[in-house]
């Protein structure tokens, strides 16, 4: 028992240690583009710009109709460790004085986000304010030295610039993520990260979280970490495939000699996502578990567990599980909410 319980605590303190220092490679979904010009910087994400070229994303058509929505709003200047955020959840409404879907954020400038890829520095963000407009199929982010710089988006000439751009993306290519910044003859510069096959593994999920629900009638918490292989396809994260050590405290063992005894479950699982858009991820799973560490009566010796997973998003998740001796003998039913972080 001594043995089970240290091998436990190594895997605790092993998966605490990789989810804080995180994967060292680039993680993205779809396809990203970011436009570096003098004085702004556009990002297109979709989840093919072969089928969602950049000339369809109507980049200066919506910054025209931005600057008619935000004519009669006045915006400050940011303070020098602040930047405004401009949140735009669809940009198709054709009423200018429609604010309804438009959100404001003064935001604290915490670090400068930075991609370090064969010696070059690839700016991630940029500017004092950053107007995001969420649509279907594209996600468009202006990031801005001034307001006003949206006017030379709107230019006819815009148009020319990016139609040049789109050229430069590599033939052939499954996944792009690529920067492409102006240089001192009026050209772009480029750079592409190495592409990741859409069939193939595209990263390693490693996450902690709590949770709380009600098993045999009786309030429990939990205490979970995770490890789990992503894989892509079509730009978008749609299978994971994992392995979870989750450890329940239930109260029912609880004194002043014993304050914390838990009854631990390994469990592996599938979870798909069965939405094609980028920004609606819709997952449900399966899972199977088994007790591996009894210390209380509160589960039955060689207790299995069976559940059924489905993400609220990418924090919260519902868990509703059954629980059985044997081969399906006494079986009673649980629900987990859990969170993670």
């Amino acid at each position: 028992m001594k043995t089970k319980k240290k091998f436990i605590a190594i895997l605790i303190l092993m998966l605490l240690m990789l989810t804080n220092s995180g994967w060292g490679a680039e993680q993205y979904k779809g396809d990203t583009i970011r436009i570096k010009f003098d004085d702004f910087m556009i990002e297109v994400i979709t989840s093919d710009l072969i089928k969602n070229p950049l000339k369809k994303a109507r980049l200066a058509e919506n910054a025209t109709k931005i600057i008619d929505w935000l004519e009669p709003v006045n915006i400050s200047e940011p303070e020098l460790d602040e930047l405004i955020y401009i949140l735009i959840s669809n940009a198709d409404s054709k009423e200018k004085s429609n604010y309804e879907n438009v959100i404001f954020e003064n935001r604290k400038r915490t670090s400068k986000k930075m991609v370090f890829s064969d010696g070059k520095i690839l700016e991630k963000d940029f500017g004092n304010y950053i107007i995001e407009i969420r649509e279907p199929v594209y996600t468009i982010k202006y990031y801005l030295q001034a307001i006003q710089d949206l006017n030379k988006i709107s230019a006819e000439t815009f148009s020319e610039h990016i139609a040049n751009a789109e050229k430069l993306i590599p033939a052939g290519r499954k996944k792009i993520n690529g920067w492409m910044t102006t240089n001192k003859e009026g050209n772009f510069d480029t750079h592409f990260l190495e592409e990741v096959s859409p069939a193939t593994l595209d990263m390693l999920i490693l996450n902690a979280g709590v949770g709380a629900g009600v098993i045999k009638n009786q309030w429990v918490n939990d205490i979970s970490f995770k490890v789990g292989l992503g894989f892509m396809n079509k730009g978008l994260q749609r299978n994971v495939y994992f392995a979870e050590l989750k450890m329940y405290y239930d109260f029912s063992n609880a004194s002043s000699d014993n304050l914390f005894s838990v009854n631990s479950f390994v469990t592996v699982g599938w979870e798909h996502n069965y939405s094609k858009i980028l920004k609606n991820e819709k997952w449900f799973g399966v899972s199977l578990g088994y007790l591996v560490d009894r210390n209380t009566d509160f589960f039955n010796e060689k207790t299995w567990k069976f559940g059924i997973h489905k993400r609220i998003n990418q924090t919260i998740s519902v868990n509703p599980e059954l629980y059985f001796n044997g081969f399906f003998n006494n079986i009673y039913p649980g629900v987990q909410i859990g969170i993670t972080f």
